[in-house]
């Protein structure tokens, strides 16, 4: 699943009812990987392998540049249901001087 909390970051919605919307779809997402618990390298239905991170499957979270309190207690609500995590750091391009020719 990409960008898991971009739904849940909406100021408009009242924070207690954000926690109580994420909490169900990761108790769903636990139901979806307990049911995918093949182990690693497991055929699929087709005969193909499964790939390993597949085996529990896979969320990721985009975070906005400045992180408020109640997004934070939305990550940690995420990162506390996540059997592993990773921090995957994006590089920022480096400002590029522009010529004007006249």
């Amino acid at each position: 699943m990409l960008d898991l909390l971009s739904v849940f970051f909406d100021p408009f919605v009242h924070i207690d009812e954000r926690k109580r919307l994420l909490g169900e779809c990761l108790s769903q997402l636990d139901r979806l990987a307990k049911g995918s618990s093949a182990p690693h390298g497991a055929e699929t239905a087709k005969g193909g392998l499964k790939p390993p991170w597949l085996a529990s499957g896979l969320v990721s979270v985009r975070l906005p540049y400045v992180l408020s309190q109640t997004e934070s207690d939305l990550l940690k609500m995420v990162t506390g249901a996540a059997k592993d995590t990773y921090r995957v750091g994006m590089a920022t391009p480096s400002p590029v001087a522009m010529r004007v020719s006249h």
